[in-house]
């Protein structure tokens, strides 16, 4: 049974992963949609000047001189008028002053009791460095890594892009990291975003989705932070079985904190 839930597990994360790696750098750079280019309204098109044919008199004819301009009257003196005291005309009305729409503030990873660690991973192309979860057992899977416990309950993994391969401006707002992480996991079996909240230095989204192994479904869920490091956006990716879902926030306290550039 343990040897089933562990093949499991790391299936659950192999599936993930491997959407993500099928996916290739191309979709990553369509990730946002970029906002066409403004077209120039066409000027208006500027009628050139008629000028007017001068008509020569008809012979015989006699041209009138034309006729002084009548002097204009003096206008009337305006008499004024006298407003009687008593309740004054009313100020008009201020318009009122919309209130700001109150978006929720950034917060730390809830306090969940960590998961125990023992040292740590550093990523050899030297783009970040993440805690080991003490009795993970770590292998290579394309340019990172996945993390995968004993019985297979829970597994985690770091993928991280630059922000020129993202097409990403220097500073990433929380709203291009949401869409990074959505984009990057979309194919996944019935991925769903169920809630997402910004940190303090990033943003937590939570998921569910499924896998299905010979005909049989599979509830998984789990959370991904997405952080700005340096250059680099890095997606922390945690999944688990229904098994392991209650270790996911130990797993997050233990995992996020840990998960910085080197």
């Amino acid at each position: 049974m343990g040897r089933k839930l562990r093949w499991f597990g790391w299936s659950v994360l192999t599936a993930i992963v491997l959407v993500v790696s099928s996916f290739g750098l191309q979709g990553f750079d369509r990730l946002l949609a970029q906002t066409p280019a403004a077209t120039p309204a066409p000027s208006p098109t500027q009628e050139a000047p008629v000028n007017a044919v001068p008509i020569a008199p008809l012979p015989g004819s006699r041209v009138e001189p034309p006729s002084p301009s009548p002097s204009a009257s003096p206008l009337p003196t305006a008499v004024p008028v006298t407003i009687p005291s008593g309740k004054g005309s009313p100020s008009p009305t201020a318009s009122p002053t919309p209130l700001p729409i109150p978006t929720a503030p950034p917060v730390a990873i809830p306090s969940a009791p960590a998961l125990p660690v023992a040292g740590e991973y550093k990523d050899p192309t030297g783009r970040f460095r993440v805690a080991k979860l003490q009795d993970y057992q770590f292998s290579s899977l394309g340019d990172s890594f996945l993390a995968e416990a004993i019985d297979g309950r829970l597994s985690y993994t770091v993928l991280a892009q630059s922000l020129a391969q993202l097409n990403l401006p220097p500073v990433v707002s929380i709203d291009q990291l949401v869409t990074v992480a959505k984009t990057a996991f979309q194919r996944g079996e019935g991925f769903q975003v169920t809630n997402q909240q910004p940190l303090l230095n990033g943003v937590l989204l939570d998921w569910t989705g499924s896998l299905t192994i010979g005909g049989q479904t599979q509830p998984v869920s789990g959370s991904i932070v997405a952080k700005q490091v340096s250059t680099n956006v890095l997606l922390l990716l945690i999944a688990a079985t229904d098994a392991g879902k209650n270790d996911v926030p130990g797993a997050l306290t233990a995992l996020n904190d840990s998960l910085q550039g080197l």
